[in-house]
């Protein structure tokens, strides 16, 4: 390090998963309050645009409107997979705060198998969502 550098700012350990979680917190909070059941307000799926096809992630926004406002069969009609996944996303999230923040032990995750069966899981539902027999699953 020279003369002119200044010293790098170390960030605590638990800033990271701090600020994804307020991050999302603030886009709960926007999304909770604009609904996007409304024209306009946000810009439509790129994916359903381009293809026609429903992509995993449509009525992703609805489906979280919808759970901050106690509506749950609502939310689940809209996307059932995003409505399954986000108690697993904040439980996962509490575990990465608490592991950085020292509470917890660290353990070896095996996280390849747990993002390959997600991503399985998640195609498989983007195809089947857009077939007729699983017409129930489209947003």
């Amino acid at each position: 390090m020279t003369l002119l550098q200044a010293p790098k700012a170390v960030r605590p350990a638990w800033f990271t998963p701090a600020a994804v979680g307020g991050a999302l917190a603030a886009a709960t909070l926007l999304v909770a309050a604009v609904d996007p059941n409304q024209p306009g307000h946000y810009p439509p799926c790129p994916f359903l645009t381009l293809t026609g096809y429903y992509c995993p992630g449509c009525g992703g926004l609805r489906t979280v409107h919808d759970l901050t406002h106690g509506e749950f069969g609502r939310a689940f009609s809209s996307n059932p997979l995003i409505t399954l996944l986000i108690p697993v996303a904040v439980v996962a999230w509490f575990w990465w705060l608490q592991v950085t923040r020292g509470a917890m032990r660290r353990r070896t995750i095996p996280y390849v198998p747990i993002l390959s069966v997600l991503l399985v899981v998640t195609l498989t539902f983007g195809v089947l969502r857009n077939l007729p027999a699983f017409a129930w699953m489209a947003p």
